[in-house]
Parts: structure tokens; sequence; C-alpha cells
């Protein structure tokens, strides 16, 4: 239980510290963390479809360029959306005589960038790694064959 519980510490305290520290001190950051995190799981929905309609296999090039730029697209698309919400919060901000010079939607800077990319590798961590820390509840402890004097576990967690 304590490699589990070492092994999830591992892998989740980068999102962890980012979120105690800087996603949750905004709503609008943690929708923009959310939303990237729900374009991570379309990117790889895609993938996952393509990989299976289309037969690849074992044609790793084409997953890889697949899941690539499915995943780019995705970033594009949840860009363009941002923009656009801005434009339109600030124009009901703007429209808006007495709130206009007080209120505002300042979210160009480098906290949003950060949420983004946190929620596209908090998914990313949750996804590959969960199914690991997941299996290895078990009696045993499995060793990779590459690393055989560290548990799958925290080899997995580390790259993560």
């Amino acid at each position: 239980m304590v490699l589990q519980v070492g092994a999830a510490l591992l892998a989740f305290s980068p999102s962890l510290a980012l979120l105690a520290f800087l996603v949750s001190r905004r709503a609008q950051l943690l929708i923009i963390a959310i939303s990237a995190g729900v374009v991570w799981l379309c990117a790889i929905l895609v993938v996952a479809v393509l990989w299976s309609v289309l037969g690849l296999g074992t044609k790793y090039f084409w997953v890889v360029l697949i899941g690539s730029l499915s995943q780019e697209v995705g970033r594009m698309l949840l860009v363009r959306a941002y923009r656009r919400v801005e434009r339109v919060v600030s124009k009901a901000i703007d429209a808006q005589p007495s709130t206009s010079e007080t209120a505002h939607f300042a979210l160009h800077d480098a906290s949003a960038s950060i949420a983004a990319g946190f929620g596209f590798g908090t998914m990313h961590v949750v996804i590959m790694y969960g199914s690991i820390l997941a299996a290895s509840t078990g009696p045993a402890t499995l060793y990779a064959e590459s690393c055989t004097s560290v548990p799958l576990i925290i080899v997995s967690g580390n790259a993560s």
C-alpha cells in the first residue's frame, strides 16, 4: 500500500501543486483546465477510433502521426474557442458602463496557458498512469524487463 501511495504522489504531485497554487485561485483558470482536459480526451478518442477503423495495428508511425496531429488540432480549436469567448465576455463587460472600469476578463497572461497545459497534462497522467496504478494493487510487485531493480509503478510514475 505504501508503494502505491508513494508512486501516486510521484506521478500526481506536479498536478496537485499546480492545482493548489495556481489553477484553483480563479474559477476561469479551472474552466480552462477542464476544457483542455476534455480536448485531450477527444483527441485520444479520435486516435483510438481511427486506429480501430483503419486497422493500424502495429503501424505505430501512423498512430503517432495521427495522435500528434489530433492533439495539435484540438489545442488550436481550444485557443480559437478561448479567444471567441474572451471577445464575447469583453463586449458584455464593456456594454455595462457601471462596471467597465473595474471589471475585466484578464486571462491574456501566462496563467491561462499554464492552466491549459495543466489540463492536458493532468488528463494524460490520469489516463495513462491511472490504469497502471490501479493494476498494481495486488499482492505482488511487477518489475519491468528493462529495469529489474525498480517496480514498474515507480518507473511509470517517474515518466509521467
